[in-house]
């Protein structure tokens, strides 16, 4: 399982017989990919160092104004820059 997942809510009815008030349960849900700011986040950088410096070099998916970037992107940016021990 990959670091990146997330605690998901799901509803599941109470009862049978008592279906207006549900119970809430927990899941998992494997994250795919992350809008910028959580990206940035993820990184911990800036927004603007994010988008200056990293968002250039990572493959984004576009739809509409919405930008989504693949974990395997950031995880490929993050080997492809990593330098070993005191370099």
């Amino acid at each position: 399982m990959s670091i990146w997942s997330m605690t998901i809510w799901t509803l599941k009815p109470r009862s049978a017989g008592n279906r207006r008030h549900p119970e809430v349960g927990q899941g998992t849900a494997q994250i795919l990919a992350l809008r910028p700011d959580e990206a940035a986040a993820a990184l911990s950088v800036s927004r603007s160092f994010f988008f200056a410096e990293i968002l250039p070099e990572l493959s984004v998916v576009r739809r509409g104004r919405l930008r989504l970037i693949p974990l395997r992107s950031l995880e490929d940016w993050i080997e492809r820059n990593a330098t070993r021990g005191h370099e």
